[in-house]
């Protein structure tokens, strides 16, 4: 079966967003990790905010949801695949139909492999980096702290400039946190060549 023909994207509705969050994302993404469904329904709503889904015919394959910043560029929020749909190269179909709708680009943060508390956990963010690598996407060389997690930025190159990334990820966090979040929950490491 060629996963391109049969395979759609399509933006999910109020209630596919509320059943991906309870029975998908729960077991996805742990609690520290995940945003609370209410302020992702509120994002969506003020259009801040876009939850795509991978179908195949009848059936969801897997998830995206992402922050938007109005002109044309993403933050990578959530990204997986239904159980039965991993290792069988629907993520690395889904994120090609992804990226077109953000010609400007799109930011992800990956969980930081020389930050792991154990060789196991190592092994398993250094396939998530490689997998996004394996996209087409770069590492920007921005690294953050983010609830106490330690993250690596990547960047699917649009037509944002290497020297705004650090801008634009600012920009998406100051729209996803309130002030006192982002004063206490976000500290950044900058590169030395930007």
């Amino acid at each position: 079966m060629d996963l391109n023909t049969s395979l759609k994207v399509k933006t999910m509705k109020k209630g596919q967003i509320r059943k991906i969050y309870r029975q998908w994302m729960r077991w996805d993404f742990p609690p520290a990790e995940r945003r609370p469904l209410r302020r992702i329904l509120k994002f969506v709503a003020q259009k801040k905010y876009e939850c795509l889904g991978l179908w195949r015919g009848e059936e969801q394959a897997g998830y995206a949801f992402l922050a938007l910043d109005g002109r044309g560029g993403a933050l990578l929020d959530y990204y997986a695949m239904a159980p039965a749909c991993r290792g069988k190269g629907y993520g690395s179909t889904f994120f090609p139909l992804i990226a077109c709708r953000y010609p400007a680009g799109i930011l992800a943060e990956v969980e930081s492999p020389e930050k792991a508390s154990c060789n196991q956990e190592k092994a398993l963010r250094c396939r998530r980096v490689e997998f996004y690598r394996r996209l087409g996407m770069k590492d920007t060389g921005l690294r953050c702290l983010l609830y106490g997690i330690p993250y690596e930025i990547l960047w699917h190159p649009g037509c944002w400039k290497q020297e705004e990334l650090h801008r634009h990820l600012d920009g998406f966090y100051r729209q996803l946190m309130t002030p006192l979040m982002y004063r206490e929950n976000l500290r950044y490491e900058m590169p030395d060549k930007m």
